[in-house]
């Protein structure tokens, strides 16, 4: 009996410590994205790419930059969701690949920071994979007729 016990507290030892790390790692990450979005608020896309020409600039691009900071905050809010953490991830890592490409190819600048943001989302997707598996099913299952429908 006591070997059941101590094989018992060992798992939830380990199930405490995963709940532990994921709990922290997905706050490391929201603050990533979080800090990200406050210098994507608080400057301007206007000083990247000299070729980009300012209407372009000061119409289409400031309005996507203000899209992805209420994205990136919305999705950091979803991490801490319970069932809804893998849709957060997703939503942060796909803003973090358009911010990357946007970096690259329109306006220049380093991609590093948007690389990296892209890698921290893409792992916690990985981590969470089976709650997106989930929700694909549920929502593309078959639906059973109503039962007004059936009276007909």
């Amino acid at each position: 009996m006591t070997r059941s016990r101590s094989r018992g507290s060992s798992r939830l030892g380990s199930l405490t410590a995963y709940r532990v790390t994921s709990l922290c790692g997905r706050a490391v990450v929201a603050a990533a994205f979080l800090l990200h979005a406050l210098s994507l608020a608080d400057s301007s896309w206007a000083e990247f790419g000299p070729g980009v020409p300012a209407p372009f600039v000061f119409g289409l691009i400031e309005g996507l930059r203000y899209l992805a900071v209420a994205v990136e905050v919305v999705g950091a809010a979803l991490l801490f969701v319970p069932g809804a953490t893998a849709v957060g991830a997703l939503m942060l890592s796909g803003t973090a690949f358009v911010t990357l490409f946007a970096r690259v190819f329109v306006l220049g600048g380093s991609p590093l920071g948007p690389l990296l943001l892209f890698l921290a989302g893409a792992a916690v997707v990985g981590r969470r994979r089976r709650e997106l598996i989930a929700i694909w099913r549920l929502h593309t299952r078959p639906h059973r007729p109503s039962l007004a429908a059936a009276r007909r």
